[in-house]
């Protein structure tokens, strides 16, 4: 294997650099390792040199171990604020399908019971028809006895009336004798 030599001198910056110095600086670092395979590489990368750049512009700290570890700490409460979140939501969704299942079993065992009065009902239907078709042929023979009964009445009646008659014409025939 093959060592390569590099040799990095910065030169010509002062003892306070202006902002524009320092990134200019990041910026040639970045182009001495840029296409190289070396962990050292990655600490120069074009996207690191930019978020220094603007840290700088902006006169914000460019610790990046400090920037890692802030969002390694955000993740985490993110990602437990985001595990309390699922539980709850599971607890609610349990506690959704706990009541569901108790109203479902509440309107089976109505529908139970409401099915066994239906049977009931019907069961009396069938009685009250068989009573009613009783009762209908009770009533007629009840007009039939009526009417017969009023036929030998008009019968009776109108003998009544002859035999009056014979009487009144008997008791004329008296009197005309006396």
């Amino acid at each position: 294997m093959e060592k390569t030599k590099v040799k990095v001198s910065i030169t010509g910056l002062s003892e306070s650099p202006s902002k524009q110095e320092e990134i200019d600086i990041l910026f040639q670092l970045h182009k001495l390792f840029e296409g190289k395979q070396w962990y050292v590489s990655s600490l120069f990368s074009e996207d690191l040199v930019t978020w220094f750049g603007h840290q700088v512009s902006q006169d914000v700290s460019c610790d990046v171990v400090l920037e890692v570890n802030a969002a390694r700490e955000h993740a985490l409460k993110a990602d437990s604020l985001a595990r309390k979140v699922m539980s709850d939501l599971d607890m609610e969704a349990k506690e959704h399908d706990r009541k569901i299942s108790q109203h479902r079993d509440g309107y089976e065992s109505e529908i139970k019971v409401m099915k066994e009065e239906l049977q009931r009902a019907k069961e009396r239907e069938a009685e009250y028809a068989d009573g009613l078709e009783k009762e209908v042929a009770q009533h007629a023979e009840a007009v039939r006895n009526v009417q017969q009964d009023r036929s030998t009445m008009d019968s009776l009646e109108t003998e009544v009336i002859r035999l009056k008659a014979k009487l009144y014409d008997l008791a004329i025939d008296r009197e005309r004798v006396r």
